[in-house]
């Protein structure tokens, strides 16, 4: 995988990770594993995570640590939904705040598994999930947006001629 990663393609190799570890619900063994991962294929832009949701949720600073992270999909299994009062699928409070905080990063939002109710009843209560708990994103956010996960070069004050208000 590292040796594929590194040749000159422009393919990602998305990694399914779950959120957190049958041995260790609470902590962040999950995420231990996909940073080692992550270290033998010298961290390579190409490696990308598929975050599925469990049934135990991790504790705050182990579930802040995916956020740091190239997530490009967000697994979410039928079984975590609960059915409401009005006999629609919803998520458990703990599970949409996780949810809204992974927004950010703009992941694609995957249902997985074996649905109880109709598919559209799931798609309509994430695609209402999704724009409500979303904060709509300010001038500065679009533009920085397309540099947001790249290393940029440094300036060269010598090279560019700069003023010196800029540092």
């Amino acid at each position: 995988l590292s040796e594929a990663l590194q040749r000159p393609t422009s393919w990602q190799c998305w990694v399914r990770c779950p959120l957190t570890s049958r041995n260790e619900p609470g902590g962040d063994a999950s995420w231990r594993r996909w940073d080692a991962l992550r270290r033998l294929c010298d961290h390579s832009i190409g490696l990308c995570v598929a975050l599925e949701l469990t049934e135990a949720l991790p504790s705050l600073d182990a579930a802040r640590r995916w956020r740091g992270e190239p997530l490009k999909a967000l697994l979410v299994p039928y079984a975590l939904f609960r059915t409401n009062d009005a006999g629609f699928p919803v998520l458990p409070r703990a599970h949409q705040e996780l949810v809204a905080s992974l927004a950010k990063l703009e992941p694609q939002l995957c249902l997985v598994g074996r649905p109880r109710h109709a598919r559209a009843a799931y798609a309509q209560y994430l695609r209402h999930l999704w724009t409500s708990k979303r904060a709509a994103p300010t001038a500065t956010d679009a533009l920085e947006r397309p540099y947001r996960d790249y290393l940029q070069a440094p300036l060269q004050p010598l090279a560019d001629d700069l003023e010196t208000a800029t540092y």
